[in-house]
């Protein structure tokens, strides 16, 4: 679980979760690929304590282990339905099968763990600029 921390306090975490996303044109929200950073040392992630939008860590059986507050950044001169982006990092001490955009109780866009992480084969020429046959 999550450490007990003094009130005020935030507690240290040694991995973060980069979630990211965007609203579309037409209001459409979705997410980019999340990724997990492991930290050298633990930190205190401090999160926004307020926000119009929340992101939620969910496990495996729909249980929120982390929520945070935020704002998307809006340019002043914006139109209201202008295209929006958002990046939050969030402080991780469970392993989230699932992420949540939410505004109040409307979930706009869900996020779900692959069940395989991906394979990756690196290619790259030769010495010589060719690649080998």
């Amino acid at each position: 679980g999550r450490p007990i921390a003094p009130r005020g306090a935030v507690p240290a975490a040694d991995r973060v979760l980069v979630v990211s996303g965007q609203r579309n044109e037409e209001g459409i929200w979705s997410f980019h690929p999340a990724y997990e950073v492991s930290l050298d040392e633990p930190q205190s992630i401090v999160t926004p304590d307020s926000g119009e939008y929340l992101i939620e860590l969910l496990d495996e059986k729909g249980r929120v282990l982390t929520s945070v507050p935020f704002d998307p950044p809006i340019l002043s001169d914006a139109e209201e339905d202008a295209p929006l982006s958002f990046e939050v990092v969030l402080p991780l001490f469970e392993r989230p099968e699932v992420v949540v955009l939410k505004q109040g109780d409307n979930e706009l866009a869900r996020l779900e763990r692959s069940p395989s992480a991906p394979d990756v084969e690196l290619t790259s020429p030769t010495a010589n600029g060719r690649r080998p046959m």
